[in-house]
């Protein structure tokens, strides 16, 4: 038996058409929450410039992010859920710079100070989800300039991704 505990929606569209359309292997959630989830900053962060996605490109405005000056602003790093709650804790703690994804609903946002990034409207045309089971070229092949807000989801997300400086 294989359990996924959620399904994101568009992303997995292709899962979903199989298994629960096509196979009948898999029964949804009749009623899936909207949830939204774009990369978050430390309010301290936000109220110092950085407002939109976009501004993860400009030199200054990410310049507190590189800790040992080697011009490596971020390191991504995939967590545990846990963990991830762990590493914002430690660098707000700290008064450090810290950004991450961030799925809404979240019990992150009334504990920690943190908000979403602005990003531009999500586009339909710019989204190409391939699944690593359905092509070895996935990666590659797949494009999401633009996040696709809402989605619906059935469980809480297993992991986080989160980037922190380097």
């Amino acid at each position: 038996m294989h359990v996924h505990p959620e399904a994101w929606m568009p992303n997995q569209q292709n899962l979903h058409d199989t298994d629960v359309k096509e196979n009948g292997t898999v029964v949804m959630n009749a009623r899936p929450v909207q949830a939204d989830g774009e990369m978050c900053v430390t309010q301290a962060i936000f109220d110092a410039g950085m407002t939109h996605i976009d501004d993860m490109t400009d030199p200054d405005k990410i310049a507190d992010f590189d800790k040992d000056g080697d011009d490596k602003t971020f390191t991504l790093t995939e967590y545990d859920e846990t963990l991830a709650c762990g590493e914002l804790g430690t660098a707000l703690n700290a008064g450090e710079p810290w950004i991450g994804f961030c799925d809404n609903p979240d019990c992150l946002f009334s504990l920690y100070d943190i908000v979403m990034l602005e990003e531009p409207p999500h586009d339909p045309d710019t989204l190409t989800i391939v699944q690593p089971n359905d092509d070895p070229a996935w990666l590659e092949k797949t494009q999401a300039s633009t996040f696709t807000t809402p989605r619906r989801w059935s469980a809480v997300a297993p992991t986080s991704v989160c980037a922190t400086p380097h």
